[in-house]
C-alpha cells in the first residue's frame, strides 16, 4: 500500500499542491531570446514579402521587460547595451545573410572604410559607400549595423552618433 501526501491538488489524483515555480534567470533569459530571434525572423519575412531590393537590414525591436522597462536593467538581465553581435537571418526563398552589429568608437578611417573599436577590445573595419568613411572622424563614438560578406562587414546603418 502506497501512503499519501496529505497535500493533495485534487483528492483522487495523487499529485502533491505545489505553489507555482516562479521564473529565474534562465528562464527569462532564454525567453527574451526567443522572442528576438521571433522578431528578427518576422521582420526578415516582412521585408522578403515586400520584395524591397534596397540593401536595408531588418533589425529587432527594442526588448520589452516587465521588470525593467524598455532596455533597462532589471532582474536577470545582463547590464548595459550590447557592444558587439551576429545573428543569421532567413531571407527570400532559402537565403540567409550574417547581420552584424558594434558600438563603440571609430579608430580609423579612409574614404570607403571605417574601423571602429568596442569597450571590451573588438574592433571591426566596416565598408562603406565610396567617401562615406571620410564624413567620419576618428574619436567620435557610433553604434552602426551592416551585413557580413565572407571577411567583409558591409556598412548598411548609422544607428547613432
Amino acid at each position: 500500500m502506497r501512503s499519501q501526501d496529505s497535500r493533495t491538488a485534487d483528492p483522487g489524483s495523487g499529485r502533491p499542491d505545489r505553489a507555482p515555480r516562479r521564473w529565474g534567470r534562465t528562464e527569462t533569459l532564454l525567453a527574451a531570446g526567443i522572442a528576438a530571434v521571433i522578431a528578427v525572423l518576422g521582420g526578415a519575412a516582412i521585408y522578403a514579402a515586400s520584395g524591397n531590393s534596397s540593401p536595408q537590414v531588418p533589425g529587432p525591436p527594442p526588448v520589452h521587460h516587465a521588470e525593467g522597462g524598455v532596455d533597462r536593467p532589471g532582474p536577470g538581465r545582463p547590464q548595459g547595451r550590447p557592444l558587439h553581435g551576429q545573428e543569421v537571418v532567413a531571407v527570400g526563398a532559402g537565403g540567409f545573410i550574417t547581420v552584424v552589429s558594434q558600438s563603440g568608437t571609430v579608430t580609423a578611417t579612409t574614404p570607403n572604410s571605417i574601423t571602429v573599436r568596442s569597450d571590451d577590445g573588438f574592433t571591426q573595419t566596416w565598408a562603406t559607400a565610396a567617401g562615406e568613411g571620410s564624413t567620419v572622424a576618428v574619436g567620435d563614438a557610433m553604434a552602426v549595423r551592416g551585413v557580413q560578406n565572407g571577411l567583409i562587414a558591409e556598412l548598411t546603418d548609422v544607428l547613432g552618433r
